[in-house]
């Protein structure tokens, strides 16, 4: 079953026909159920049919065979999830009226079919033990059938007759809401940057880092004070050339090398920390109730899983923004000492490059919203079309779903 609407899991790349359309939703006894569903046909079906009940699943895929009009048909116990009365509606008018003219191949444990079966195989210990017509079979002395029936018959005969009355006219339980998947919003909240920082090892890590960087930004202000010191020299002074090349030469020594520190400290702290983030979503993922596994599709626990992509985009913000706060922050020391008057102009530069960012903030966020969506559906599908293999195989669908999945990556 795929994640598409109903229609299209019943169409399944074939042209759609209304009058055989309609006729396999009236044999299939799916009616019903589309009346029941708000959006009726064009309900969307959840990865593996998360919304359907087991009787829905099987009525859905024998309406697929029936309107796919094969010459071969395998059907693997495909009445059990429905009643005795929607199956054997099914049985007389979709396998033996409907598809008369095929050849059905019907592997069932419900012997109330065999009757109108052309011919019986019956087997046991995985071997074929009888074949023939069912009259012939359950006339035979010592038949396996025949004593199979009536140890059936004898045994349950009661339960048979309890189980008729529980269950006449009534269907099994079907969950019509449609899951409908919400698009997940992707905000780098303050939720997230906390996570981060408890990440790399908190406030005890994080004031190493901004203490080395601290020392970087006094020796870069003050290498650009010195020039400034050197160019305005007397030229009376005796102190020679080397005097200033050399206190110039070893503060920025001084500089290189404090930069160098913070930078293997922070991207240090950062490895060590992205471990832990990915063992705290693996451990909530493994330690999720099978419930989740039910109902959530196999690309979405991917995905989440993929979001530990993202703290390469965090590591990278906070990398920036830690260098650029620095450097925005000795530039302003700078021109503080130079000139003082300049740093009037901070507060309207501020509130622009503020109103800025919030205009750019959302946009990057539309779009990575956007790839995040992209990424999950192309997901899906490719998982869709490994699961599904042998039926794409059995309907000579393989074109189709090759050509779904490269205009997905294509995207």
């Amino acid at each position: 079953i795929r994640n598409a609407t109903l229609k299209e899991n019943i169409l399944f790349g074939n042209e759609l026909n209304q009058e055989k359309y309609d006729e396999v939703l009236r044999i299939c006894q799916l009616e019903e159920d589309l009346k029941q569903m708000e959006k009726g046909d064009e309900t969307l079906i959840g990865s593996d049919g998360i919304n359907l009940s087991g009787g829905q699943k099987q009525r859905i895929s024998i309406a697929r065979a029936a309107y796919a009009g094969r010459d071969i048909l395998i059907l693997d116990d495909s009445l059990s999830a429905v009643d005795s009365t929607v199956g054997g509606k099914i049985f007389d008018e979709c396998l033996c009226v409907h598809l008369e003219g095929t050849t059905r191949i019907f592997a069932t444990h419900q012997l109330q079919y065999l009757s109108r079966s052309d011919l019986v195989l019956v087997l046991k210990d995985n071997m074929i033990c009888e074949i023939g017509k069912f009259q012939d079979l359950i006339e035979k002395q010592d038949g396996h059938l025949k004593s199979l029936l009536e140890m059936i018959e004898e045994s349950s005969s009661k339960a048979k007759m309890e189980d008729q009355n529980a269950s006449m006219g009534e269907e099994e339980k079907s969950t019509e809401e449609e899951e409908e998947e919400e698009e997940e919003k992707i905000e780098a909240d303050w939720d997230t940057w906390r996570f981060y920082f408890d990440s790399i090892g908190g406030f005890s890590k994080a004031r190493w880092i901004i203490a080395i960087c601290t020392i970087g930004l006094f020796f870069d202000v003050y290498s650009d004070k010195w020039l400034s010191h050197w160019s305005e020299r007397d030229e009376t002074e005796q102190k020679n050339l080397f005097y200033y090349l050399g206190i110039y030469f070893s503060l920025s020594v001084a500089g290189i090398v404090s930069s160098i520190i913070e930078t293997f400290s922070f991207e240090r702290n950062s490895f060590e920390g992205s471990k832990r983030a990915y063992q705290s979503v693996l451990e909530k993922i493994m330690g999720a109730p099978i419930s989740y596994f039910d109902d959530t599709p196999v690309g979405k626990i991917i995905g989440h899983m993929n979001y530990i992509e993202v703290w390469g985009e965090i590591e990278t913000s906070v990398h920036v923004i830690k260098s650029n706060s620095f450097s925005l922050l000795g530039t302003f020391l700078v021109l503080g000492m130079i000139s003082p008057t300049l740093c009037i102009l901070v507060l309207p530069l501020g509130w622009g490059y503020k109103k800025t960012q919030d205009y750019l903030t959302k946009s990057s966020m539309k779009l990575l919203e956007m790839n995040s969506n992209l990424t999950f559906t192309t997901e899906s599908l490719f998982i869709e079309s490994l699961k599904g293999v042998p039926i794409i195989q059995a309907y000579k669908k393989e074109r189709q779903f090759e050509l779904e999945n490269q205009s997905h990556i294509l995207k």
